[in-house]
């Protein structure tokens, strides 16, 4: 399942790092590492309420939270945590569901899409300000840029692809977006 490959990415990306000092920036964000590494299980169990509640109007009201003491490898525990609970609701959900997301009602595919853009573009950005060069493989990438981003540029591998769509880098003939969004609605 994509869930839990996109997991395994993360913390194969994650883990030797988690030595080094994460209250740096995490790339260009305005969080720390250690904030972002939050923000993933948060955006991973608030996609999992999406997926079991299938609001119609608005987000699901609870999110995660993290001890801000939490050492770097226990923020890794909540992202698995919270992938497995995405990982649960997106396999015992109807194929048919629809819920609400400010860019468009999503479907399952939509959901796993956006989960996936969460996970590998964060492990991008803590891993490369951490001082580690890693990508996201290119399946996974691949699979997220196509279902979330149909205006993307077609000239590229997948990982440019991605990390174009969203803000991360720039291309020949397409200058980095400082403002991106995807589009999760149903095709």
């Amino acid at each position: 399942m994509i869930i839990s490959e996109v997991a395994t990415q993360l913390r194969s990306a994650l883990t030797p790092l988690t030595g080094a000092d994460w209250s740096t920036p995490a790339r260009d964000l305005d969080w720390t590492c250690r904030e972002t590494a939050a923000h993933i299980a948060d955006s991973f169990f608030a996609q999992a309420a999406q997926v079991v509640a299938r609001p119609r109007h608005d987000w699901v009201p609870a999110e995660v939270r993290t001890d801000p003491a939490a050492e770097p490898e226990q923020v890794l525990r909540a992202v698995d945590a919270c992938a497995g609970l995405l990982r649960i609701a997106v396999a015992t959900a109807d194929p048919e569901l629809r819920a609400w997301h400010p860019h468009g009602a999503a479907d399952l595919s939509g959901w796993v899409a956006m989960a996936t853009v969460d996970g590998l573009v964060h492990a991008f950005d803590i891993s490369a300000a951490l001082g580690r060069d890693w990508r996201p493989p290119a399946e996974l990438a691949g699979f997220a840029v196509e279902r979330l981003f149909p205006s993307r540029p077609d000239h590229v591998d997948p990982v440019a692809q991605l990390l174009w769509c969203t803000g991360r880098i720039a291309l020949p003939d397409h200058p980095r977006q400082p403002e991106w969004t995807w589009d999760p609605s149903v095709r």
